[in-house]
């Protein structure tokens, strides 16, 4: 009967997914974090898959986590429709800030921290974008992990309460999916990539079952079975004492006893005497579960789909908010045939499994817990007494007079907002237009032109709590209801007509004539229109947007309940179809997926397991395929295929060709290290970017000497003179590549990277004494003679392009091209406030208010230049494990740029200056970003889309490299002209 349940419940329904997929708005889940975060595109593109989501990842620049909370035109600031992700890992703040042990560097720590919070409650402020926050392990350092928790739970504490965030904390991300080994030690160093590949699909999963969560209606209903699911064994036949709470069922108890703590109503039903299941609850004092926690139960011989309607009328809710859990298949075929809208969950036959089961059934996590949740289970109670009371009194009449009815409709209060938005997000039966808000949209709503009214009701059973909401706003003469919403806990009592006559109060005192009530039908508002139609039928209007009714006042204000009247709401919630319908295939993929996921996917192992599976085909390449012909080559392709996710790769086949990127390389190296115990820098790809090239490298019995200078390619040095690309502040020099691609393949491409990157020398710690080194590389390939130099370097990689030629000019040597790309001259005085709004002013923008505060939020991402500094000293005293090259050579970096002061030299230099800069940048409105105090020459100056950390990324870096090479062919020929284009 297990296989007949889930052949029953296997459907695909292939069609309707893909129809429901095509009508999905394409969401962005945008990433930013304080480490290398793209390994975990993988695991969220499997998850969107899996989970049917139409969407796309992007990633924010590398480690911009302040710029990002910050900037008004950032990728997360910008992300209007889906969800931005937060990943921190607070060692990154800590060392490579100077932060550590000491009182002084625990403050700047802790103000980093604050400043983190601040920028996270400005960016949700500013938005409605949900907020997943990711806190990160460090590496193993067991003497740093006390302060670091202590941080953490600051964070938390201070961020849990705050409506549009959503955390995961270390602590939950271990517990749910542990790994055991999740720091990866030479990806850090290699390319700030600090955890496993199965540590980032661990991630991947937290942050997609965060996702699902938050876009998931919440059940409010768990029926249980009691027999063999509550306890092992039968109660009616063995008895009290012979039925066993054993570990599983414990397991499964305390599950259901968080789950109605947090709001879940719980019920029981279970064929068997109802005096055997009451005795249990009564006598078995060792179980978690109490006859108190169960709001309602159906215990008797009536096939269980029976009585699950009925608990559903009992307690006035729809079927698709109730999940049956059951441990027998044909129980479990009875209810899914009859109740397709119920998610029922068969217990798995092996009972070991119960516990994990339940846990990785993403139905029952809860986002958030209100007061009014945790009250759910008595107000129910007292509403199922109301009930009672009602059958008892002889006319509906008789009931409300006896009910002492009381209701106030008053502005809420700050505690009650996140209850408001709560309301809008999961009421659908007395809801005229089935609008959800968030919290931040109904604050936003409220402090423009909107008011909000509360709707609290008690009686003399006890307080029902804040069970309706209005909405509204005024347009010439008319009151507008944007949201009008009642609970169904309370319709019949008339509330509902209290609510409108109170808005006709309101709309008299601002002098409106009339109130519009807007109604957009959906599946399941009936109730809402009946209430409507009863109301005012005469005033009903049809609208391009839909139904309307256009109240009258003085009408509005008059409007009474009469319960003797034919047109009395109906309370109950409508009978779902016994049969299988349309409808019933949503919840039926539902189940399908959340079956798939609690027994295929419960670990990260699984899920990566499942990942490495869906490799691609070799795609066409000009090379032929060869296999491998020995066991070095052989173990490359095997690690190329996982890292690549590529079949069949052949050994002359280029990494790049393949779809290699720099943070791919980075995990090719560290497989590489494990695999055949050599460390190898990453621009040996460049040289060597086959299996047959890079084996050769391998089976070397000595490692080539680290070089600063590095080959991009190699070009045609008979044809073109090299051209040489300095790094930028980080050190490396291999995202050249990007430029490299696109433009002409005969012309040789040298990196210089910065010294230090391989941990075996000390980096250079001024701007004058690198351009001093990387000139005795630049003789290696192209010696002292009569030929010019060609020189070319992107942020800080500029400056020592500039030094270079300088340098070189002084040794007799000519120059014929420096470029530059988005380089901020250390000379130029940034605008002042006033200058820019003069500025705007003369380029015909309107300067807004929006515009200052956006300056005043790039000023606070400076707290970002801050963050990771440390001496090359303080670097080398750390302990290994805990050393990231890149990132000592980084910081070193930021010291010698801010001391360098060059002087005007006797070169031109052509700027190549990215035009998407933040809005408030004081360099944004400098076309030469100060060059024209340095260059003695001159300064030609192309705008290129982009901005200063993407200009040379896809799909920018095209045209980026169309407008270079043209350059670069004019200094080539000696055309180059000597007017300045500006906006070209």
């Amino acid at each position: 009967m297990a296989q007949k349940f889930e052949e029953f419940s296997s459907g695909e329904f292939k069609e309707d997914s893909l129809k429901d997929k095509l009508l999905q708005p394409i969401q962005t889940i945008a990433v930013a974090a304080t480490f290398t975060a793209e390994p975990i595109e993988e695991s969220l593109a499997f998850w969107l898959q899996e989970l049917e989501i139409a969407g796309k990842i992007d990633f924010a620049s590398y480690n911009q986590l302040f710029q990002e909370l910050l900037a008004p035109n950032s990728l997360i600031r910008n992300n209007k429709q889906g969800i931005n992700v937060i990943l921190l890992r607070l060692e990154d703040w800590q060392k490579y800030s100077g932060t550590g042990s000491s009182l002084g560097e625990r403050s700047k720590t802790e103000q980093i921290v604050q400043e983190f919070i601040q920028a996270v409650k400005t960016a949700v402020e500013d938005g409605n974008t949900p907020y997943i926050i990711c806190l990160c392990p460090n590496s193993p350092i067991p003497e740093a992990s006390n302060e670091v928790e202590k941080i953490e739970a600051e964070i938390l504490s201070k961020l849990a309460g705050i409506n549009g965030i959503y955390l995961i904390s270390n602590e939950e991300l271990n517990t749910t999916y542990p790994v055991d080994t999740y720091y990866e030690e030479q990806g850090d160093k290699l390319g700030h990539i600090p955890f496993t590949p199965l540590y980032f699909a661990a991630l991947g999963t937290a942050i997609a079952r965060k996702i699902y969560a938050i876009q998931s209606p919440s059940p409010k209903v768990i029926v249980l079975d009691c027999d063999n699911t509550l306890w092992k064994g039968v109660c009616g036949e063995d008895g009290i004492r012979g039925i066993e709470l054993d570990a599983p069922r414990q397991a499964l108890q305390e599950l259901m006893l968080a789950q109605y703590h947090s709001g879940m109503l719980l019920c029981i039903c279970s064929k068997n005497n109802e005096e055997d299941v009451v005795e249990v609850f009564e006598r078995r004092q060792d179980m978690p579960l109490k006859r108190e926690h169960i709001i309602s139960w159906r215990v008797n011989w009536v096939a269980k789909s029976e009585n699950i309607k009925s608990l559903a009328e009992e307690l006035n809710l729809g079927l698709d908010s109730f999940i049956f859990i059951d441990d027998n298949p044909v129980e479990c075929a009875e209810v899914q045939a009859n109740c397709p809208e119920v998610l029922t969950l068969l217990l798995p036959a092996k009972i070991t499994e119960i516990p994990r089961f339940l846990q990785h059934i993403w139905a029952f996590d809860r986002l958030k817990t209100t007061t009014e949740d945790k009250k759910r289970t008595s107000l129910y109670k007292e509403n199922i007494e109301r009930d009672r009371a009602l059958k008892q009194s002889p006319t509906l009449e008789n009931f409300l007079d006896g009910l002492g009815l009381e209701i106030k409709i008053v502005p809420p209060s700050l505690q009650q907002n996140e209850r408001i938005a709560q309301l809008t997000q999961r009421t659908n039966q007395f809801n005229l237009t089935t609008i959800r808000r968030s919290q931040q949209e109904i604050k936003q709503l409220c402090e423009s032109n909107y008011e909000c009214l509360a709707v609290e009701v008690s009686d003399r059973f006890g307080d029902y709590g804040l069970v309706g909401v209005i909405l509204f706003t005024t347009d010439n003469d008319s009151l507008i209801a944007d949201t009008f919403l009642l609970s169904c806990r309370v319709l019949g009592r008339g509330v509902e007509y209290k609510m409108l006559a109170r808005l006709g109060e309101i709309a008299r005192e601002k002098g409106m004539k009339r109130v519009k009530l807007a109604y957009v039908p959906s599946e399941k508002n009936q109730p809402a229109l009946n209430f409507l139609t009863a109301v005012g039928s005469q005033y009903k209007q049809q609208t391009l947007a839909g139904i309307s009714w256009q109240l009258p006042v003085d009408y509005a204000q008059s409007v009474t309940y009469n319960p003797q009247a034919k047109d009395v709401i109906e309370t109950k919630s409508a009978s779902v179809p016994t049969q299988k319908t349309k409808r019933s295939l949503p919840v039926q993929k539902r189940l399908n997926r959340l079956h798939r996921i609690a027994t295929e996917f419960y670990s990260a192992s699984k899920v990566f397991e499942q990942i490495q599976l869906q490799k691609r085909q070799r795609p066409d390449l000009r090379e032929s395929y060869i296999a491998p012909q020995n066991q070095t080559q052989q173990r490359l392709a095997q690690i190329w295929s996982q890292v690549l996710r590529v079949e069949n790769i052949g050994i002359h086949d280029n990494f790049f060709d393949l779809g290699g990127t720099s943070v791919v390389a980075v995990q090719l190296f560290v497989q590489i290290e494990n695999a055949f115990g050599k460390k190898l820098p990453l621009p040996t790809l460049l040289q060597a970017g086959t299996i047959e090239q890079l084996a050769k490298v391998i089976q070397l019995e000595s490692s080539k000497p680290w070089s600063s200078l590095i080959a991009i390619t190699a070009g045609n040095p008979a044809q073109k003179p090299p051209l040489f690309c300095i790094h930028a502040i980080g050190g490396g020099a291999l995202y050249y590549r990007n430029l490299v691609e696109h433009i002409d393949p005969n012309q040789p491409v040298y990196g210089l990277e910065a010294r230090g990157l391989d941990g075996q020398e000390s980096p250079f710690t001024s701007i004058k004494d690198m351009a001093a080194y990387y000139i005795e590389q630049i003789f290696t390939v192209q010696p002292p003679s009569s030929k010019p130099y060609f020189l070319a370097g992107s942020s800080m990689g500029g400056l020592i392009a500039f030094e270079i030629a300088h340098q070189l000019q002084n040794l007799g040597q000519k120059i014929a091209l420096v470029a530059l790309f988005d380089t901020i001259s250390p000379v130029y005085q940034q605008f002042s406030l006033r200058n820019q709004v003069v500025n705007h002013l003369k380029q015909g923008y309107q300067f807004t208010l929006a515009r200052v505060k956006a300056k005043t939020n790039l000023l606070k991402s400076k707290i970002e230049q801050q963050i990771r500094r440390t001496s090359g000293k303080d670097a080398a005293n750390l302990p290994s494990v805990t050393r990231n090259f890149r990132l000592e050579v980084e910081a070193i970096n930021k010291q010698a740029l801010k001391a360098y002061s060059p002087q005007a030299y006797p070169l031109q230099v052509t700027l190549f200056r990215a035009m998407n800069q933040p809005m408030g940048a004081s360099w944004y409105f400098d076309t030469q970003l100060g060059w024209d105090k340095l260059a003695v020459k001159g300064v030609k100056v192309y705008n290129v889309p982009g901005n200063h950390l993407s200009l040379i990324e896809k799909p920018q870096v095209e045209v980026l490299a169309a407008k270079f090479e043209f350059c670069l062919k004019q200094a080539q020929t000696n055309k180059a002209s000597d007017r300045q284009p500006i906006n070209r």
